[in-house]
């Protein structure tokens, strides 16, 4: 079993990037404790996510249009569909 002592190191190296992922799991575990977040993700699930999500739609209009062959979103497009997905991603969905 992994522990954090001995799990791989998979972080880009960026003790900024670390720290601002820590702030986003602070936030996150706030907010499954105070009620507005989902707490059916652990807190480092959606932050990886989230990181992870602005990464790849913050990637050069170039990449983008040639991966999508057609028109490409613009990057304030593509910032306003990360905001969208981080939205959709920590409310809590209506069970039944």
């Amino acid at each position: 079993m992994e522990t954090p002592e001995n799990a791989p190191d998979n972080t880009p190296g960026d003790s900024d990037w670390l720290r601002n992922l820590q702030r986003a799991v602070d936030a996150t575990r706030e907010g499954q404790r105070d009620g507005p977040v989902d707490p059916a993700w652990g807190p480092v699930g959606p932050a990886l996510l989230l990181d992870d999500l602005a990464r790849s739609m913050g990637a050069s209009t170039r990449t983008s249009a040639t991966l999508a062959g057609d028109r490409c979103p613009s990057l304030a497009e593509r910032r306003a569909a990360v905001v969208n997905a981080a939205r959709r991603l920590i409310e809590k969905t209506p069970v039944g």
